[in-house]
């Protein structure tokens, strides 16, 4: 019998990108199936929505902290127009979020990678554009670059499906197939 290995992937991103956050996990059948299948690989998603349930704890970010407790291989951070809201440790908890995969990486960079990807497409109504949110999304790609990340920008949904699959295709192929 065959031995399969589980690659967990987190998703973090802020309220705004709710359609982007759905195409990742339609994506879930096709790379278990073109990716996975051949090269006894399954992908499980993990995020706060799917993976944390009621509790106690500092904030409710620590919470989703304590239930997701770091537990993946892949983190995919996804920003648009928000920040998102914050918490008693960082400017927001998807910053926290990546602030915690930033340093799984540094501690082990074999093991665990962090994929950034920054939509780029204007907002629908531009009243619906809150510039405080926004000003905090363009210091964090200023901050994030100074650290050596290079991260992708993407104009619509579909880019970004495209893009997470051959952008997982390679990393997969690099770091969990050829691992010697």
């Amino acid at each position: 019998m065959e031995q399969t290995t589980l690659v967990k992937i987190f998703l973090a991103s802020p309220s705004d990108v709710k359609s982007e956050r759905e195409l990742i996990f339609a994506l879930k059948d096709d790379l278990d199936h073109i990716i996975g299948k051949p090269n006894s690989i399954r992908f499980e998603f993990v995020n706060w929505e799917r993976n944390a349930y009621p509790g106690i704890g500092e904030d409710a970010q620590d919470v989703i902290n304590q239930n997701i407790n770091d537990d993946y291989d892949i983190c995919i951070g996804i920003f648009w127009q928000r920040f998102g809201t914050p918490t008693n440790r960082a400017e927001s908890g998807t910053k926290e979020e990546y602030d915690r995969a930033y340093e799984k990486f540094k501690l082990n960079p074999t093991t665990s990678h962090v994929m950034l990807y920054f939509k780029t497409s204007p907002p629908d109504n531009i009243y619906d554009l809150n510039f405080e949110q926004f000003e905090r999304v363009k210091n964090f790609k200023k901050e994030i670059q100074s650290q050596g990340v290079l991260y992708w920008e993407f104009s619509k949904t579909e880019e970004l499906k495209n893009l997470l699959f051959v952008h997982l295709s390679s990393l997969i192929r690099d770091k969990f197939i050829n691992k010697n």
